[in-house]
């Protein structure tokens, strides 16, 4: 198995629910692209070469899963299998992003640089 299944799961669920939610044409068009952006970024994390590239997809990720949050908000859309999934897979990716980020940044860091003579 991979790393972070479970949240691959529930991210596949959620894109499952947004292509079956029953809204206007246009709405529901971005809402899918949104979360079929949030899904592929999340699964090049999965399988990024470094901890920058891990970040910087899962990133991407919250931000696509953040799109979707506003859309529903923008159209006062309350549908309860979405508003569930989303709050549990916006608070999962965004712990799995803080923790790449630290391992970035760690693998970044260096030791002080010399002064000039």
């Amino acid at each position: 198995m991979f790393k972070n299944y479970l949240t691959f799961q529930i991210a596949q669920s959620f894109d499952r629910s947004c292509q079956s939610a029953e809204l206007e044409g246009n709405t529901r068009e971005k809402l899918i692209q949104s979360s079929r952006k949030m899904l592929e970024h999340f699964a090049k994390s999965l399988s990024a070469k470094d901890a920058g590239g891990e970040y910087k997809e899962l990133l991407l990720a919250v931000l696509c899963l953040n799109d979707c949050t506003d859309l529903l908000k923008e159209h006062e859309i309350r549908i309860f299998e979405l508003d569930g999934r989303i709050e549990v897979l916006s608070r999962r990716l965004e712990q799995l992003c803080a923790s790449a980020f630290a391992a970035a940044e760690k693998s970044v860091r260096v030791g002080p640089m010399p002064l000039a003579s």
